[in-house]
């Protein structure tokens, strides 16, 4: 639907991004909610669109997300599994709702590391839900429950990226891309 909303380029939302992107004229710009692709098909016509009347962002990233990878388990612990909020993060569709870097610099991307695979129980301090002194939703969707970067269980990428600025100087920056449970549309 993005890339759809994109090339009709009458959507007064996707209007409404090129002119913010325009007025702000970011040198690396994050965008928080977009859909991922494999080929980054709707991230490509989103940065031409922008760049028809702004800014010009020749560099492009996005790490593939957690959002609507499912696990075949029942992660809300409603007794049903495949729905949106059963997968290493909340997502109706693989892809829903990631993250994506728009950039005047180059990315180095050898040295960008991405976390969205780490699982939770692996963090130092992690604190896992526990009900009647059970692992909540269970101790199986424990062990394979990845970290995440927006929704319940997430999306979304946790990433530390590095931009090769003209000075020569690198620009460092960890993104980290979340929302509240509950908040899905």
């Amino acid at each position: 639907m993005l890339l759809r909303d994109i090339l009709n380029e009458d959507d007064p939302q996707i209007i409404a991004i090129r002119e913010v992107v325009s007025a702000i004229d970011a040198d690396i710009l994050v965008l928080q909610g977009i859909d991922y692709d494999y080929d980054l098909v709707a991230l490509k016509a989103l940065r031409d669109f922008i760049s028809d009347s702004g800014p010009i962002y020749p560099h492009l990233f996005a790490n593939s997300p957690n959002s609507g990878l499912q696990t075949g388990l029942d992660l809300d612990g409603n007794g049903r599994m495949n729905e949106a909020r059963d997968g290493q993060g909340y997502g109706k569709f693989f892809g829903q709702g990631a993250m994506a870097i728009l950039s005047r610099y180059p990315i180095d991307e050898e040295r960008v590391r991405d976390f969205s695979t780490m699982l939770w129980r692996d963090v130092p301090g992690a604190r896992l839900p526990v009900v009647d002194d059970v692992p909540f939703p269970s101790e199986d969707a424990q062990a394979i429950q990845r970290l995440y970067g927006l929704g319940d269980p997430g999306r979304g990428l946790h990433d530390d990226r590095i931009a090769n600025l003209d000075s020569g100087r690198k620009h460092k920056r960890l993104d980290l891309h979340h929302r509240r449970a509950g908040r899905h549309r």
